[in-house]
């Protein structure tokens, strides 16, 4: 029962992780969004994968302070503005948030690197909420999927165990395959970009570091699980 216990707190520390990130990418920033990330839980999201004092924690600080001054200074719309402008358009979005334009030669989209994504949801599952519209390589679609496999992986916990360590592994090897392939140069994109606020910059920078990270919390989790 312990292990059982000792494995969902983990998975339990994934999902808080994987909920905050996808949620900063999936869609412009809304008046929840900014309290939640002007609170303590961006801290605490990078204390429990990365551990107190590290990268992850100044990132989530900066955050942290970024959401304060656009909630104490009425700058929501700001920040909607930056969101279109860094990953939508209306023409060239300033940092793209496809795992193609990253990995690839050259800016295309809908590459050899797309439908390899779009394989390793199809083995687990898992569609694409966007698809056909939006390229499977989306960043917002690769932290759901994420998600999905952390919420699954911890419903099958304590009672599925070859499933919960397959889903383990699933996630591992999404992330060593395309995630952690190119959220790092994408973090560096949207630090080059020229914008006002530093808030996109530093929830890119935290999902780089959680992202390097949780790689290491899901060695530790697959010994746990191989332990139920």
């Amino acid at each position: 029962m312990a292990d059982v216990e000792l494995l969902t707190a983990g998975l339990s520390c994934r999902e808080s992780a994987y909920s905050l990130l996808w949620r900063l990418f999936s869609r412009e920033p809304d008046e929840g969004l900014v309290s939640l990330c002007a609170s303590e839980a961006p801290g605490k999201v990078a204390a429990l994968i990365a551990g107190e004092g590290s990268r992850a924690c100044e990132h989530a600080r900066t955050l942290r302070l970024e959401a304060q001054a656009a909630a104490d200074q009425g700058g929501l719309q700001g920040l909607r503005d930056e969101f279109t402008r860094l990953f939508v358009g209306p023409s060239r979005p300033l940092a793209g948030p496809w795992e193609s334009l990253y990995v690839g030669c050259g800016d295309q989209l809908f590459t050899e690197a797309t439908l390899e994504v779009r394989g390793q949801y199809a083995a687990a599952g898992f569609r694409n909420a966007g698809y056909p519209q939006e390229p499977d390589d989306h960043l917002a679609s690769e932290l759901s999927f994420m998600l999905a496999l952390c919420r699954r992986t911890m419903e099958r916990a304590s009672h599925d165990r070859q499933g919960c360590g397959a889903d383990i592994s699933r996630s591992k090897r999404f992330l060593e395959d395309h995630l952690a392939g190119w959220i790092g140069p994408f973090a560096m994109r949207v630090g080059e970009a020229q914008v006002r606020s530093g808030f996109y910059p530093a929830a890119a920078l935290l999902a780089s570091e959680v992202v390097s990270e949780d790689l290491k919390v899901l060695d530790e989790l697959s010994r746990e699980a191989c332990d139920i």
